[in-house]
């Protein structure tokens, strides 16, 4: 099964204008900061920059990066419901668990310069 979004619309090129924006530009912040999953975001872009331009999805899927995320896409797009909600679940814990670890380090680091403390070993 393959999900198309109608390419015609106008809400529907009028969103991508608004959303596609949004998504690199959280994605070239995620590439910089450990919190934000920046390749998530970047997918999510091109993703629906594929769906919704034709033109795009030649181009991407004839790329040996871009193509794989695309079929890999329209892979989890048949899976059971339960699949997905578990996938889901997998990958927002795995992004929570790593902005702990990121905020703990920062921490960490702070402390352990003295700022925190106000006082230098």
């Amino acid at each position: 099964m393959k999900i198309r979004l109608k390419q015609g619309g106008w809400s529907a090129k009028l969103i991508a204008a608004i959303l596609l924006p949004v998504l690199l530009v959280l994605g070239i912040v995620g590439l910089v900061l450990p919190i934000v999953p920046g390749l998530l975001f970047l997918a999510l872009a091109a993703w629906a920059t594929a769906k919704m331009f034709p033109s795009a999805e030649r181009w991407f899927r004839r790329s040996s990066a871009v193509g794989g995320l695309l079929d890999a896409t329209d892979r989890f797009a048949e899976l059971p419901i339960g699949a997905k909600a578990r996938l889901s679940l997998l990958l927002a814990a795995r992004t929570v668990l790593r902005g702990v670890a990121a905020i703990a380090a920062f921490g960490n680091r702070l402390f352990n310069s003295g700022v925190a403390t106000g006082w230098r070993r």
